[in-house]
């Protein structure tokens, strides 16, 4: 919508320049940036992102980063992302994951809470943080130390082998 006329020199001229709000956030947009105009309703280019009015294409190269090479745009749970990366980030693949901050902090308070030693044999040989529910599959529960357990190599990959079974034995996983 309208919000205001201002006067503006256009060299010796004074000449009208229009400020209209967006319909959706209520920013302002001045008459020379780029909008969306669909209807009656003026909106910003974001929003006529968000609202599916213009594409990704339209949307990067009115907003400046068309000129970018390999840059992407799309609408994820309501905000635009934008990524340059052959996969966008909410399909991020888990070993991406143990490879950030977070993990390495889990990882440390894990090992911190067992003492440096595997859970099941007592080793402090070649120690690996163990998911007790696994990584890809409960997502929530990656950082949480109660879902850690130190193992060594041998007994980690003895833990895998029993849970590709499909079954658990008497040294089973636990974090108490």
């Amino acid at each position: 919508m309208l919000y205001k006329t201002i006067k503006v020199r256009n060299g010796d001229m004074l000449v009208n320049y229009n400020i209209y709000k967006c319909d959706r956030c209520s920013n302002d947009i001045e008459e020379a940036w780029p909008m969306v105009i669909n209807d009656i309703n003026h909106y910003c280019y974001e929003c006529g992102f968000l609202m599916d009015i213009i594409d990704s294409k339209e949307y990067l190269r009115h907003s400046g980063f068309g000129l970018m090479p390999n840059i992407k745009a799309a609408v994820h749970n309501g905000e635009v992302v934008l990524w340059t990366t052959k996969k966008p980030p909410w399909e991020t693949p888990d070993s991406t994951y143990r490879k950030t901050k977070a993990y390495r902090l889990w990882r440390k308070e894990v090992f911190e809470r067992d003492g440096y030693v595997c859970r099941h044999c007592g080793s402090d040989k070649d120690i690996q943080a163990h998911h007790i529910k696994p990584f890809a599959k409960y997502k929530k529960l990656r950082f949480k130390v109660s879902n850690g357990l130190t193992l060594c190599d041998r007994c980690h990959k003895e833990e895998h082998k029993r849970m590709k079974m499909g079954g658990r034995n008497e040294r089973s996983v636990s974090n108490q």
